[in-house]
């Protein structure tokens, strides 16, 4: 029998969480945070703000509060970042910072506080999500992806160098974290902005499904092995088809029962499935 020693891909997406938070902000953040991305099909790592930054390709910092929710150091670090081609996702409390326009390739009209919460639509859906201040923007060269019913934007994504640098106006890591349901099925999918931010980290999965209460976590054992993880989180039986990055193929599952053949899995209400994959030639590396 052989025995493996599981392993995190390398250079996972990074959520930084300043340690100037308080213990109920940091956790909230970084509860929403985690099952946003497991829901949208990818992993993270936690790394404090205020560690040496690891590489990545991407970022994710939500939730920024306050005059030193995220230090000018780590900003300009992070803008560098996306200059050589990483993705950086930042999520808005009642946080300020500077430089803005550069950055996000929006310009500041006006802030104000805001009475209740803001709406915008996505991906074909309407979100509703507390926020305490509405900043008034003007588009400077970023793309407008969800707006207010009026067009003033709630999400962007603005081209940066070789990078992409998104913003959300709206803290909505704290806001679920704080609303009961709020991943339950059924809930709205907060999880498709995550999964849109993340588009090119999730290309990079050796395994990939469709249904968000499936979660999946990936282990490589050697260049041309892995293991797939997935778990049913619903109180019904659950399929879902499975997508593998090419040249990648399963060869084992336990319980055997959960592969229904091919790349499609049944598994029964809180249940797991374990995947083993090969590569079709042992030289193969990952993109």
């Amino acid at each position: 029998t052989e025995i493996y020693t599981l392993s995190l891909h390398d250079a996972l997406p990074i959520c930084l969480l300043p340690r100037e938070l308080s213990p109920e902000d940091y956790l909230e953040n970084a509860w929403s945070s985690f099952l946003l991305a497991k829901q949208a099909g990818f992993d993270l790592e936690f790394h404090y703000a205020d560690d040496p930054l690891r590489d990545s390709s991407l970022y994710l910092v939500p939730g920024v509060k306050g005059q030193g929710g995220l230090s000018r150091h780590l900003w300009l670090e992070l803008m560098e970042r996306a200059s050589a081609g990483a993705t950086v996702f930042l999520s808005l409390d009642s946080g300020h910072l500077s430089p803005f326009t550069e950055c996000f390739g929006l310009r500041v009209r006006n802030r104000e506080a805001r009475e209740g919460g803001v709406q915008f639509a996505f991906a074909g859906q309407t979100f509703s999500c507390r926020s305490p201040y509405r900043l008034e923007l003007m588009p400077e060269g970023a793309e407008i992806l969800a707006a207010e019913p009026d067009g003033n934007p709630v999400l962007t994504r603005f081209r940066r160098g070789r990078g992409t640098v998104w913003l959300l106006t709206c803290p909505v890591e704290s806001y679920l974290a704080g609303k009961p349901g709020a991943f339950a099925p059924g809930a709205p999918p907060f999880w498709r902005i995550y999964q849109a931010v993340a588009e090119t980290a999730l290309v990079q999965r050796l395994v990939r499904r469709c249904e968000p209460q499936l979660t999946l976590t990936e282990h490589l054992l050697a260049a041309d092995q892995a293991v797939a993880l997935l778990y049913n989180h619903l109180e019904t039986e659950l399929e879902d088809e499975l997508t593998l990055a090419p040249g990648w193929r399963i060869v084992e599952a336990l319980p055997e029962s959960g592969l229904q053949g091919g790349t499609r899995v049944r598994l029964p209400a809180g249940s797991g499935l374990i995947l083993r994959l090969a590569a079709d030639t042992r030289t193969q590396k990952r993109e």
